[in-house]
């Protein structure tokens, strides 16, 4: 019973450490487009969370699944 305890407290620390992370990575998000896009193209800033919501939403729809061939093959 202990294994399992340990084992549902490494999940849930892997998944805030996770959610750490993205929240971090919404910063510069959030900097480079209120710094650069909006001289580009007549869009508004962003805020916080909506830097970090497209993050996640790129990281969805964009992410490598790309796998080298492996020295075996």
């Amino acid at each position: 019973m202990e294994k399992f305890f340990i084992i549902i407290g490494i999940f849930f620390f892997g998944i805030i450490v996770a959610f750490g992370m993205g929240l971090l990575v919404a910063f510069p998000v959030m900097w480079l487009w209120n710094w650069q896009i909006i001289n580009i193209f007549p869009v508004p800033k962003l805020t916080f969370w909506q830097a970090w919501s497209l993050y996640v939403i790129c990281n969805l729809l964009f992410k490598s699944t790309y796998h080298s061939p492996s020295k075996n093959d």
